[in-house]
């Protein structure tokens, strides 16, 4: 039994790094209380964000105007955030932040900033040249480690299962269209068990039904056994896997524990 944390890693991602990665038109912000003053004037910076200084408690609009423009065609995302406090707007045209502009409205604590960030906002349709959808990430570049045209890997969680049960993916047969594995039952006798799985991890694969922790499963013959077949089991590592390899002969199956 062990915790699994499950993770996505594509073989390249490739990041379109601009001159300021994230860089978005420079848009005007202007904050505004309850009573209509004006607390904050300024416009984001290029990498679409903006701070305020601290300020009274209450309840405040966020408004984003821009004159730009490129951002015809173009859609935004925009995360406005005071304290714990977090509003979100996503997919804003940016035929509406050239006309009217976009509010949104956040309550302010005692003696709190007001911060925003503006980021394009991707389509997330699969395409169907590719089979690919578009993601976007953000993370400090400060020392610029990334720079125009570089590509990078990139892993990301996405899951987590607690307690996975996880076997060998060699160990697991298909039949027929279901997946198979031959157990040694506690009579040292094979035993063909239908099991459902799940993800694959390391070479490994979780199995959601049909075994137990602490079951012994055959990792290699399972071509060679039957139900009920003896079988002498002896623990399956990377070395025993080398020496079937080189052993066609041998007739007693390894196996492994899950």
């Amino acid at each position: 039994m062990k915790h699994l944390i499950r993770t996505f890693l594509s073989t390249i991602i490739f990041f379109t790094v601009a001159a300021a990665f994230g860089s978005v038109p420079s848009l005007k912000v202007t904050i505004s209380d309850s009573a209509g003053k004006v607390a904050f004037k300024g416009t984001t910076n290029s990498s679409g964000a903006f701070a305020t200084k601290s300020l009274p408690a209450g309840n405040y609009v966020v408004q984003f105007n821009a004159t730009d423009s490129s951002l015809k065609g173009q859609a935004l995302n925009f995360i406005v955030s005071a304290g714990k406090k977090k509003v979100t707007a996503e997919a804003i045209a940016g035929e509406k932040l050239l006309a009217g502009g976009v509010a949104m409205k956040v309550e302010v604590g005692g003696n709190l900033n007001i911060t925003g960030q503006a980021s394009s906002a991707l389509n997330a349709k699969v395409d169907p040249k590719t089979g690919t959808i578009q993601v976007a990430v953000s993370f400090p570049n400060s020392e610029l480690t990334l720079r125009p045209g570089q590509y990078g890997i990139a892993r990301a969680e996405i899951e987590k299962i607690p307690n996975a049960l996880l076997i060998p993916q060699q160990a697991v047969s298909q039949l027929q269209g279901s997946n198979m594995v031959a157990v040694v039952n506690p009579d040292g006798k094979a035993e063909i068990r239908a099991i459902k799985v799940g993800e694959t991890y390391q070479g490994m694969i979780v199995v959601t039904e049909g075994l137990k922790a602490g079951e012994k499963v055959i990792v290699e013959g399972f071509q060679r056994v039957r139900q009920g077949t003896p079988v002498s089991a002896k623990p399956f590592t990377e070395a025993s896997k080398t020496e079937g390899a080189k052993n066609e002969s041998e007739k007693k199956p390894s196996a492994g524990q899950s």
